[in-house]
């Protein structure tokens, strides 16, 4: 199946397309060379922090909030800025329902991580599971569809069990800074199979990290060696 899977994404990278943003010619569902060196390339060319994704002059060792805020965060790497083109993706794909942007999403997740995956070898992708009331409203789980694309990029299988909501909560667009880590405190369980093993974790938009945060320390307590994750694009907050 890898195989078949492996040469599935390399003809398909070939097809041409239009951009989903500019619709001028590009392959296999992505953007086209301006639109990336714009959007993608901007970000992989700044100094951000290795653990948390905001500019920093610290980029190696993590920004000083990070140390305590994201501090089961072993590295972390997002592809694009959550301004207002990435927005635009982001909402043809949650709300337009255009799951054909996962794929999009997971090859540049796999670009701007490869650093990371130089360091870090995870057993899996996990992607943030979905609340029910996103699940209603979307009809899809966004994390889930782009850790499948990611998965398919990598080689490394995606676990969708081994990350579960332990209770439900309130809409995080709704929430600020601190009411979102509150509300995220104990909100995730981890599957004991991620005992001394490296994690992947998979998310589409960071704002303030709570989320991720959350989530990997849900994995370390369940004895994970590392955890590491990939998202979509990151709000930009520049220390």
């Amino acid at each position: 199946m890898r195989v078949v899977s492996d040469w599935f994404e390399s003809a398909f990278d070939r097809l041409p397309t239009r951009c989903p943003l500019c619709q001028l010619s590009a392959k296999g569902g992505h953007l086209c060379a301006g639109c990336e060196r714009d959007c993608f390339e901007h970000r992989q060319r700044r100094l951000v922090c290795r653990i948390c994704g905001a500019d920093s002059s610290q980029a190696q060792n993590g920004c000083f909030e990070c140390h305590t805020s994201h501090a089961h965060i072993n590295a972390l790497a997002c592809a694009l800025d959550y301004d207002f083109v990435a927005e635009s993706l982001i909402h043809m794909y949650k709300e337009c329902r255009q799951i054909a942007l996962a794929r999009l999403f997971g090859a540049l997740m796999v670009r701007a991580g490869e650093p990371l995956l130089q360091q870090y070898q995870p057993i899996a992708w996990v992607p943030v599971p979905a609340s029910a009331q996103r699940l209603r409203t979307n009809g899809f789980s966004p994390a889930q569809q782009i850790a499948q694309a990611v998965a398919r990029r990598t080689g490394i299988a995606c676990r969708v069990d081994w990350l579960r909501l332990t209770r439900e909560g309130q809409a995080q667009k709704t929430l600020n800074r601190d009411q979102r880590v509150q509300a995220m405190i104990g909100r995730f369980a981890a599957d004991p199979a991620v005992y001394g093993r490296c994690v992947g974790l998979i998310d589409d938009v960071i704002t303030t990290g709570s989320t991720v945060a959350a989530a990997a320390s849900a994995f370390k307590a369940a004895g994970a060696r590392s955890v590491v994750v990939l998202a979509a694009a990151r709000t930009p907050q520049r220390l």
